[in-house]
């Protein structure tokens, strides 16, 4: 119905009712199936990058998803590789993320989704680039700090799956997550040459382009606005209009201590 297309629209409701084995409500069957004034909004690759917020979104969105997929394989590949028994570690790294999927459950509701989702990804790269810090004979602390940066990453990752949707309107949902979560896959392919070719010049070396990696993706996190408690967009405009909502909150804050 966001794009136009009631008749499809109620084709969908009507075959929903009927293996519910239900009846349409009156007003449902009393629906004008003409379509309403104007275009219909059918998804465009360009709309992703047509307005300032827009663009801002998807290209903060698609440097995060690659870097959410660089950094949790690239983590899993480097343990493996430099740890003393690659199983025990992929085990210790693999029980952090149950802890990390109940921090993601506890923080969006209480905190929000761009705070919990910027400190995760920091700490993640904080982690690489601590973990680089540490002489080689102190092995356990290694793998401390790298299931840190694996927990990081893995809210990371969780986090950016259902805010991207949260940021774009119902009728470029899909095709926004198809097209940044794409930049997934291409970093997914470099991980392995990142991991094992800059080993061979130093072997912390990778840890160094994950932390750097990291830190960045947590910065431009901040740039983009809180969704929590936020309608889902609806058009384009909708989505311009999260960043003058922020904008007159902050100002409406700045005023408040000011006075």
């Amino acid at each position: 119905m966001s794009r136009r297309q009631n008749d499809k629209a109620m084709k969908i409701v009507g075959y929903i009712a009927k293996k519910n084995g239900k009846q349409l409500p009156a007003h449902f069957q009393n629906i004008n199936l003409e379509e309403e004034d104007g275009e219909k909004l059918s998804p465009s690759f360009m709309d992703l990058f047509r307005t300032p917020q827009m663009r801002k979104h998807t290209f903060i969105l698609m440097y995060n998803w690659w870097t959410s997929s660089l950094l949790y394989q690239g983590l899993i590949m480097h343990m493996a590789m430099a740890g003393e028994n690659m199983y025990l570690d992929f085990f210790y790294s693999a029980l952090v993320e149950l802890p990390a999927a109940f921090i993601i459950i506890i923080t969006i509701n209480c905190v929000g989704r761009r705070y919990p989702w910027a400190v995760s990804t920091l700490v993640a790269g904080a982690a690489c680039l601590i973990t680089v810090l540490v002489p080689e004979d102190i092995h356990w602390l290694k793998v401390i700090l790298c299931c840190i940066g694996r927990m990081g990453i893995t809210m990371s990752f969780e986090m950016v799956c259902f805010v991207n949707m949260e940021l774009y309107p119902t009728f470029l949902r899909n095709l926004s997550v198809m097209v940044c979560s794409s930049l997934c896959d291409v970093s997914g392919m470099l991980a392995p040459f990142i991991v094992y070719r800059l080993a061979e010049i130093w072997r912390e070396l990778p840890l160094i382009v994950f932390a750097v990696v990291g830190l960045v993706a947590g910065g431009l996190v901040m740039l983009l606005p809180e969704t929590k408690g936020k309608m889902l967009p609806e058009t384009i405009e909708d989505v311009e209009n999260l960043h003058r909502q922020e904008n007159l909150r902050d100002k409406i804050i700045y005023l408040h201590v000011q006075t």
